[in-house]
């Protein structure tokens, strides 16, 4: 019994991982969520505004603008995945 309470405590000792280890990679990208979400939303902030001006639609605005960029056509599609997750 002896052997058993002092195998477990070694066990108990060497084994041990905290929690702060197991919540900091999960802080970290809850951090980098939040501000991805707050560039998008400056982002579509600013084509609002530039719609606006111009006096069009908004979602045509960004349906011109993403047909001619394969990237920002990219970056969309990952913030759409980004909304759906």
């Amino acid at each position: 019994m002896i052997q058993y309470n002092l195998l477990s405590v070694a066990k108990r000792f060497t084994a041990y991982e905290s929690l702060g280890a197991l919540f900091r990679n999960t802080k970290a990208e809850t951090i980098q969520l939040t501000v991805t979400e707050k560039i998008w939303q400056i982002i579509i902030g600013i084509f609002a505004s530039l719609a606006e001006l111009l006096e069009i639609d908004t979602e045509l605005l960004m349906e011109k603008l993403i047909s001619d960029n394969e990237q920002l056509e990219k970056l969309i599609n990952y913030k759409n995945l980004l909304q759906a997750g």
